[in-house]
């Protein structure tokens, strides 16, 4: 009888433990399902006036991904087109290799732009107080800012790599046509993989290498970018500092001549976030020029604009978007044999180490200074797409590498099974499907971190900021 009288209790029990499972197992779900799958579209607000600037980041980050991709497959892909003999694929070409060439420079640059433009304002404004509000709250959040989410995104593969939870690559014959940039090998137990992987952390603090950029992760080789983010922007809130109370154009004359001697000195990181805020001066100049000039309408209130702000002629715009795009091309290697490219081999300082990276930063300032200008093509740039990408361009570039090891490598001899690779059209097939699944599987993932990760470290690291502040 005690049983029979039990059994109903026992059967509510486990109905609702099935119940709280469920529950769990679709918040899980939903948790981790795209942006573009879990949420209601909401209604559009506004935009930023630089939110073009977001689309473009986002765009450079997708490049950095197919890069990384593209490495490993095509070897070539480097070298200038018709440089050497037996180079001379169309995708070499300038302008089409900009399809894969992913530019760190364009990150710099608007990190630049980014972390002035507030500034420069409160210093225009003479707002001394909020100046040295907003100055230190900017210094005491970058570290934070940029070394929570790298971290624990060195971590999350470390753990996987421990568990054994990236797939084995097969292998049908004795050589592959490509080869994987792999990560740290596995250890026979997590603590050694885990004291392995916190000695690899203290390299990425160390942002004052000015010889090499090697201060990246065996888990994530991208992040060489991370200490020279923090050395540049430390470098550029110390100008800021300095020039607060200059006059404007005195500010805009020493800002360049800072530009120019950290470029003339190879020191073209620097340059392009000093570059960066030189560009967000003089927008903001413009801006006021424009809201200056605005007619006023009967009840008082400013009419928008039937103009663009002033600026150069557009087609000299245009022109500098080419120009910029041109440049970008320039590859890494053979640059002086190139036909297209060797003028600029020649006009290039003897001493820098890389070529190929002061062209790069010329032409990102020659191309954004330009879009500066151009409303036309600065609405492409804030299509819901590009402002996506740029929503998670941080994290997708903290990440894909996962995507790459988890997806790409242990996928590409089972498509050459299937399409081949002894042709070129065979091999560009299988690499086609597979760097598109592995693209797809990077935007997933990176969303997933961007909400989860990126997101709550920027609430900690705005937290942690207001709990030291002095009252």
């Amino acid at each position: 009888m005690s049983g029979g009288l039990l059994s109903p209790s026992l059967a509510s029990d486990h109905g609702h433990t099935s119940l709280l499972s469920r529950q769990k197992l679709a918040a899980f779900i939903y948790a981790i399902l795209p942006t573009a799958f879990r949420d209601a579209p909401k209604k559009t607000r506004p935009l930023a006036r630089t939110a073009y600037l977001d689309g473009v980041r986002g765009l450079a980050a997708l490049g950095v991904v197919v890069l990384h991709m593209v490495l490993g497959f095509f070897p070539n892909s480097s070298y200038a087109y018709n440089g050497t003999p037996g180079r001379d694929s169309i995708f070499q070409m300038p302008f089409v290799r900009l399809l894969y060439t992913g530019q760190p420079t364009i990150f710099f640059l608007i990190s630049g732009y980014v972390l002035s433009i507030s500034t420069i304002k409160k210093c225009r404004n003479q707002a001394w107080g909020p100046l040295q509000l907003d100055l230190s709250s900017k210094i005491f959040r970058r570290m934070f800012r940029l070394y929570i989410p790298s971290i624990i995104a060195t971590f999350i593969p470390m753990f996987m790599v421990s568990f054994g939870l990236f797939p084995d690559v097969a292998k049908f014959n004795d050589e592959m046509p490509h080869h994987t940039f792999n990560m740290a090998a596995r250890e026979p137990t997590f603590f050694r993989q885990f004291w392995l992987w916190c000695k690899t952390i203290p390299p990425l603090f160390w942002p004052f290498d000015w010889e090499n950029f090697s201060q990246n992760s065996p888990y994530a080789y991208q992040l060489w970018t991370i200490p020279v983010e923090y050395r540049c922007s430390m470098i550029l809130f110390l100008l800021h500092i300095g020039l607060s109370r200059c006059r404007s154009k005195t500010r805009l004359v020493i800002n360049g001549i800072f530009s120019l001697y950290f470029l003339a000195l190879d020191k073209w990181d620097v340059f392009l976030f000093v570059a960066g805020a030189f560009i967000a001066e003089v927008d903001i100049i413009r801006e006021e020029a424009s809201e200056a000039q605005l007619p006023k309408s009967e009840t008082g209130e400013t009419k928008l604009p039937s103009a663009p702000r002033k600026y150069p002629n557009q087609w000299l715009l245009v022109g500098g978007v080419i120009l910029g795009l041109w440049i970008l091309s320039v590859p890494a290697a053979d640059i002086w044999n190139a036909w297209t490219f060797a003028i600029l081999e020649t006009w290039a300082p003897k001493n820098y180490k890389g070529i190929f990276r002061f062209w790069d930063a010329v032409g990102t300032v020659i191309l954004v200074w330009s879009m500066t200008g151009l409303p036309s093509f600065q609405r492409f740039f804030t299509r819901r797409i590009f402002l996506y990408l740029g929503n998670i361009s941080f994290s997708l570039y903290l990440t894909h590498t996962i995507a790459l090891k988890f997806l790409l490598y242990p996928i590409m001899p089972w498509l050459y099974l299937i399409f081949g690779y002894s042709t070129p059209f065979q091999y560009g097939l299988s690499f086609a499907i597979g760097g598109f699944l592995t693209v797809m599987l990077s935007f997933w993932i990176a969303d997933v971190f961007q909400r989860h990760i990126e997101e709550p470290s920027a609430r900690f690291t705005k937290w942690i900021n207001t709990k030291c502040s002095a009252s």
